[in-house]
């Protein structure tokens, strides 16, 4: 009878311990997955970051350019002698 729950006990006990180490399995993958998740949302929030910082660039750069031009055109107007290096003077 000692015996009979004694099994009973191991193999209850035996279960929970497998009910256990499944849910740590599932966890942990769980845990990669998120991280995996969370690695990938940066690495598209970092790409989405560098091209808005590299339209923006492109963008100023652009209008430098334009803005520059209209002054060499003014100075230009003024002094005909005038060259683009006069601008840096």
């Amino acid at each position: 009878n000692k015996y009979e729950q004694f099994k009973a006990k191991w193999a209850e006990q035996s279960a929970w311990a497998n009910v256990a180490l499944q849910e740590s399995s599932v966890n942990k993958q769980r845990g990669q997955e998120l991280l995996l998740l969370r690695k990938a949302h940066l690495t598209v929030r970092r790409a989405a970051l560098a091209t808005l910082i590299q339209n923006e660039q492109r963008g100023y750069e652009q209008e430098f350019q334009r803005k520059g031009m209209a002054v060499y055109k003014d100075m230009y107007q003024l002094d005909p002698q005038c060259t683009p290096l006069d601008l840096y003077r």
